[in-house]
């Protein structure tokens, strides 16, 4: 009942929706959403065996759904795999999910993860959104582009969360 009424609330059919971040939470959400919908989704997150649960789920509800393990944060091995589903693929909506939300006391002595925060949940996402952009201008998609972003980036950070909150901020 409620996939029909999605489906009659949002037809998607024929689009094709990639969604970082797609092997939990709100990312996989978005893909079930929007495989009911009617859009072919692809599916990109770093587990593998989330993405392959996702992707099964998905067609035995007779739906289209393709998956990449990619890490959006890794600039060498992330161009090649975007590249590739660019060439079998319009997309016509981007869904920006992927994001850590690790503790980086702004007190405390740690490695790096400020850096992490900023590259997964800023930096990477603004890469692959100029990437898909270009995209939908190249092949005239009018498209949408939907970045998850944080009730955390707006209110006054906590200090263990001072680099997420920057992030989701940005």
């Amino acid at each position: 009942m409620q996939e029909e009424f999605l489906k009659n609330l949002y037809d998607l059919t024929g689009k094709t929706a990639l969604v970082t971040g797609a092997s939990s939470g709100l990312g996989r959400r978005f893909c079930q959403v929007l495989a009911q919908a009617g859009a072919t989704v692809i599916g990109i997150a770093r587990n593998e065996e989330r993405l392959a649960e996702l992707h099964q789920e998905i067609e035995a509800l007779g739906g289209i759904c393709h998956v990449h393990a990619l890490d959006i944060t890794d600039k060498a091995y992330r161009g090649p795999v975007v590249s590739t589903i660019l060439e079998n693929h319009k997309i016509d909506i981007l869904v920006n999910c992927a994001g850590v939300a690790k503790l980086s006391p702004i007190f405390e002595e740690v490695t790096d993860p400020f850096g992490n925060i900023i590259e997964t949940n800023l930096t990477a996402l603004w890469w692959l959104t100029k990437k898909i952009a270009c995209h939908m201008r190249d092949h005239q998609i009018p498209g949408s582009i939907i970045n998850i972003a944080s009730i955390n980036g707006k209110n006054l950070p906590a200090y263990e969360g001072s680099a997420y909150s920057v992030a989701k901020a940005a």
